[in-house]
């Protein structure tokens, strides 16, 4: 089971327990929508169990963040190859960070998707309160957003049944992004004819 512990107003701490015992921790500080992996560990017995990817995985679940930095020893190879495997890029380097060795620093930027389909509802929800039956409408999205997880193919059947609500003709393979696009760019067009 992972809890997060909630330090102060920037930091927190992902505690994987085992009944009562701590097998990994992830400290991490969020500021400003970018977050700093201040510190990842686990036990040196509980390791390649998964506990470091599952606290990654949670701590990205829950925070609402733009981009992930931090800093791993250039020698530490299987840190390396995790964050790697969950979307990292090496973005730079910092030499004799840790006394003789360097540091790698990695980033990961928070998948486009999600941020794509939060603005375009958001838009939507704008172009739906105009409508006459807006608020059982409205009332009706707000609850089915709230309810999916927000993976492409959820994000793609959301679409298609808001464009099914606004009678906008959507192709029923379109990949999330492309249905973004056609939405938006039917609703605004519906817009100006009319204006």
């Amino acid at each position: 089971m992972i809890n997060k512990e909630i330090i102060s107003d920037t930091d927190s701490v992902y505690n994987y327990m085992d009944n009562e015992k701590v097998l990994g921790f992830l400290e991490i500080r969020l500021v400003d929508g970018v977050i700093d992996i201040m510190n990842l560990f686990v036990n040196e017995e509980d390791r390649k169990k998964g506990v470091a990817t599952a606290l990654m995985n949670k701590m990205m679940d829950e925070e609402d963040y733009s981009r992930i930095m931090l800093e791993v020893n250039e020698n530490n190879n299987e840190a390396i190859r995790l964050y790697t495997r969950l979307g990292f890029q090496e973005i730079n380097l910092r030499e004799r960070y840790y006394g003789e060795d360097t540091a790698i620093i990695m980033e990961k930027l928070k998948c486009l998707q999600k941020h794509i389909m939060r603005t375009a509802f958001a838009k939507l929800l704008t172009i739906v309160g105009k409508m006459p039956v807006a608020r059982v409408v409205r009332m009706n999205i707000s609850g089915i957003w709230q309810s999916i997880n927000y993976t492409a193919q959820h994000a793609t059947s959301l679409l298609l049944a808001l464009a099914r609500l606004l009678l906008v003709p959507l192709p029923v393979q379109a990949p999330a992004k492309k249905a973004v696009r056609l939405l938006l760019r039917n609703q605004l067009l519906l817009a100006k004819n009319k204006n």
